[in-house]
């Protein structure tokens, strides 16, 4: 639990009260989390919390590039929930999806050149999502080869574990493990989980 005494508002928090902190990043000694729809940051030695964006739209999700210096989230800036990208310690925000559909989100690609998102763009039901691949300079989104699917992390020696349907209702959620091959598909040892 992030604790943050409200007592200066005025651009940084003092970590030493409760209060209610969302979605934490981590790179290093940089924490970032999103409080008051907005997302701040707090070096994890010294607990002094300041305020990275003033929005009038929520923001969520945030993401710090694999090295640290650059801030992907989640911001309902213009209208629908889109991808949005930010230096890590704070600058201009930059736009980088326009698909007109929730997109979330989810990770950096390992590359560290392109952000990972979750979008239910064309879409037959608003539930469904497509992972999607965009450089972090923008540009035309790509689906992931994967298929559909909400999450994924990546882990060593191209080791994947995918969140196809992790929002449990009557009966659970489904997470796909396994390994992509060659063409970028997952290959036959991966496994399925239900809850």
């Amino acid at each position: 639990m992030v604790i943050i005494d409200l007592k200066n508002l005025q651009g940084s928090l003092n970590m030493t009260t409760p209060g209610y902190y969302r979605f934490p990043t981590v790179h290093e000694d940089n924490i970032v989390f999103v409080a008051e729809d907005d997302l701040w940051t707090v070096s994890a030695r010294d607990g002094l919390a300041r305020r990275l964006t003033s929005n009038l739209g929520e923001v969520s999700r945030p993401c710090l590039s694999p090295d640290g210096e650059y801030l992907a989230f989640t911001g309902r800036e213009e209208g629908h929930v889109e991808v949005y990208l930010t230096p890590a310690l704070g600058g201009l925000e930059k736009r980088i999806t326009y698909l007109g559909a929730d997109s979330l989100v989810v990770s950096w690609h390992p590359d560290g050149e392109s952000i990972l998102f979750t979008s239910n763009a064309s879409q037959p039901f608003q539930r469904m999502f497509q992972l999607y691949r965009v450089d972090c300079e923008g540009g035309l989104p790509q689906p992931d080869p994967i298929g559909p699917a909400r999450h994924i992390s990546y882990g060593p020696s191209a080791g994947v574990v995918i969140g196809r349907n992790t929002t449990v209702r009557h009966g659970g959620s489904v997470i796909a493990v396994g390994r992509p091959a060659i063409s970028g598909s997952m290959s036959k040892d991966m496994a399925s989980f239900s809850g």
